[in-house]
């Protein structure tokens, strides 16, 4: 999200991305997300009603930019053990660039349950990247190109799970090595009849 020479709304929105993933959702103000978005304060106030709705904004914008980066990658790489490597070249490429783990999941963690709105639309997220890792196994299996007698939603279930893992123990640990073991976790799910 570049906020360079955007609107209002893209300049809040880029700026509180950036200070959401760097300080934290509760230790980001909305003064500060204001004043390092060069917004006035009754700007933030037209297009977000409150932290919480900027929160969801966020939360909706990045699981829209992470799904579009799966489908493209599902699109790119049929076979899922190819999809599974290029995943992890992306989230290493991205861990080079300074990602600080799953947004979804170091938001929901840090508010708890004292903002309802922001769990809920993470867990819809969650779903629908589960889903699209579903639809994408089921259509991998229609066209020859890998084979399970399980169900799929339940092996989409368990990638998505090992990311959020890997993602997490990288997070926790500082070695981008963390993320390999998406690749290896992922073939184990995938390999098991």
């Amino acid at each position: 999200m570049s906020s360079e020479g955007a609107n209002p709304r893209d300049r809040i929105l880029a700026t509180a991305a950036r200070l959401f993933n760097t300080h934290g959702y509760p230790n980001t103000g909305v003064n500060l997300i204001v004043a390092e978005a060069s917004a006035a304060r009754a700007s933030f106030y037209d297009y977000f009603p409150s932290k919480e709705a900027l929160g969801v904004a966020y939360l909706r914008s990045y699981g829209e930019e992470n799904l579009t980066l799966l489908k493209t990658l599902m699109q790119r790489h049929p076979e899922p053990q190819e999809f599974l490597r290029a995943w992890t070249m992306i989230l290493k490429r991205q861990a080079r660039q300074g990602m600080t783990g799953c947004p979804m999941a170091n938001l929901v963690a840090q508010v708890g349950d004292t903002a309802p709105t922001l769990t809920s639309d993470a867990q819809s997220m969650a779903t629908r990247t589960i889903v699209t890792l579903t639809e994408y196994l089921d259509r991998a299996q229609e066209n020859g190109q890998w084979k399970t007698k399980r169900p799929t939603s339940s092996i989409a279930r368990q990638l998505f799970a090992a990311y959020e893992g890997v993602m997490q123990l990288w997070r926790l640990t500082g070695k981008a090595a963390a993320l390999d073991d998406l690749l290896e976790m992922g073939t184990s799910i995938l390999d098991r009849n």
